[in-house]
C-alpha cells in the first residue's frame, strides 16, 4: 500500500517530460523534483523556531546548491552547476520559539497588530535604543515625523502569551475551526472571508448561537445572501453526534479512541501548525484539513451506538430501542445534510 502511493510521484517526473505549457519547476531529473516535492517555489514559514515580522534580516547564508541536465561535449548526460540557494539570517532579539506571526508583508502585519495589541517602541537605528513607547501606532508615526533624528524607526513589541493569541484566533479558530464547522456545524455562504462576519464563517442557523458570535441570522440578510445556495444550517447536529460517539468511543475502548484521535490531530492540528498560515490567503485552504474530517466522521458513526445504548436504559425492547435510534440519527445527520448540503 505504501509503494503504490509514493508510486503516484511517477505522474509528476512522466508529465513533465512530456514538456507541458505550465511545468512548474521542469521536474525531469533528482534535482529539480526535489525542489518541487520540497514546494521551493513558495518559500517557507518558520515552525518551531525562526523570526518574527519585526525582524529584520542582517545576512544571508548558503543552503544547498542547485544543478540542471543537460549534454556534455562528449553527447553524454551530465549534471551542471546552476546556482546557490541561501536563506536569510534575521535578527536574533526578534526571533523566537513557535512564531506564528512571522510574515514581513504590510496587509499581513495590520492583521498581527489588530489581534495581538501590541506596544509601539521608537528605537534609533545605530544603537538600538528605545527612545520611547507608545501604546497607539499612530502616535509612534508622529513621533518619528516630528523628530530631528533621521535614524529611528518603530518597532513592534509584544509578548509570547500575544503570538498565542493568534495562533488561537486566526490560525485555529479561522482557519481550521471555521472549516470543521463548514462540514458539521453550517456554513454561511461560498464566499471567501477574512475575519468578517459576513462572508465564508460558519453558521448554525440557530440564531441566539450565531448573533452571540455577531454573526446576522439569514432572515435578516439582502436576498444575494439569503438565497446563497452554499449557505447549509446543520443545526450543530452533526456535530454533536460527533461528540457523543467521543465520548462514548473514550469510555468504552480507549485504545481504539486514541488511534482515531491521532488521525484527527496529524491531519488537522499538527498541519495547521507544520503550515503556519499567514492572513489573506489567496485562496480558502479546508482541503488541507480533509482528514481531521474524515476521523471525526468515524466518531459520528459510533455516535449512533452511543444514542443506541442510551435509549436502551430506558426501552424494553431492543427492536424499538435500534429502531429509534437509527431513524434519530439518520434524519438529523445524513438526511439533514443531504438536504440542506
Amino acid at each position: 500500500m505504501i509503494l503504490i502511493g509514493y508510486s503516484s510521484y511517477f505522474m509528476v517526473v512522466i508529465r513533465s517530460t512530456a514538456n507541458p505549457a505550465i511545468d512548474m519547476n521542469n521536474p525531469e531529473d533528482p534535482f529539480n523534483l526535489l525542489s518541487y516535492l520540497q514546494r521551493e517555489q513558495y518559500g517557507s514559514a518558520p515552525v518551531f523556531y525562526g523570526q518574527y515580522y519585526p525582524a529584520q534580516q542582517v545576512e544571508k547564508e548558503e543552503v544547498s546548491s542547485k544543478y540542471y541536465q543537460d549534454i556534455n561535449k562528449d553527447g553524454e548526460d551530465e549534471y551542471f552547476f546552476k546556482s546557490k540557494r541561501y536563506q536569510a539570517v534575521y535578527e536574533e532579539e526578534f526571533c523566537g520559539v513557535f512564531p506564528r506571526m512571522w510574515s514581513p508583508q504590510k496587509n499581513h502585519i495590520r492583521t498581527y497588530r489588530n489581534i495581538a495589541k501590541p506596544t509601539y517602541e521608537v528605537r534609533d537605528r545605530a544603537s538600538q535604543r528605545r527612545v520611547a513607547s507608545f501604546k497607539s501606532l499612530k502616535q509612534a508615526n508622529e513621533y518619528v515625523k516630528k523628530s530631528d533624528n533621521p535614524y529611528l524607526r518603530v518597532v513592534d513589541k509584544f509578548t509570547f502569551a500575544d503570538n498565542l493569541r493568534f495562533f488561537s484566533v486566526y490560525q485555529v479558530g479561522w482557519m481550521y475551526v471555521r472549516y470543521f464547522l463548514w462540514n458539521f456545524g453550517g456554513r454561511q455562504n461560498d464566499m471567501q472571508g477574512h475575519m468578517g462576519t459576513v462572508n465564508g464563517n460558519w453558521q448554525s442557523g440557530i440564531d441566539f448561537i450565531d448573533e452571540a458570535r455577531g454573526i446576522i441570522p439569514n432572515k435578516y440578510l439582502p436576498q444575494d445572501l439569503r438565497e446563497n445556495k452554499a449557505y447549509n444550517p446543520f443545526y450543530l447536529l452533526p456535530f454533536i453526534l460527533g461528540l457523543i460517539g467521543l465520548f462514548y468511543h473514550f469510555n468504552t475502548r480507549k485504545d481504539d479512541a486514541f488511534v482515531v484521535f491521532l488521525l484527527w490531530f496529524f491531519t488537522g492540528i499538527a498541519i495547521l501548525i507544520f503550515l503556519n498560515q499567514y492572513p489573506y490567503q489567496p485562496r480558502e485552504r479546508d482541503y488541507a484539513f480533509a482528514g481531521s474530517v474524515y476521523a471525526f466522521c468515524i466518531w459520528i458513526g459510533i455516535g449512533t451506538l452511543g444514542i443506541y445504548e442510551l435509549f436502551n436504559r430506558y426501552l424494553r425492547s431492543k427492536q424499538i430501542t435500534s429502531v429509534v435510534s437509527v431513524t434519530l440519527c439518520f434524519m438529523a445527520v445524513p438526511f439533514l445534510m443531504g438536504f440542506h448540503g
